[in-house]
């Protein structure tokens, strides 16, 4: 399980900051490191 603080501006100007989980099965942290399983685009 990954845990991040993700903060985000909403078009309206609106700051949102939010806990967000992952869990995933991918196991090869070199190959999927955290950080960019957090970041990319779904």
């Amino acid at each position: 399980m990954i845990e991040a603080w993700i903060t985000v501006t909403l078009a309206d100007g609106t700051v949102r900051r939010e806990q967000w989980r992952l869990v995933t099965s991918l196991t090869d942290p070199a190959r999927h490191p955290a950080d960019r399983l957090m970041t990319q685009p779904l």
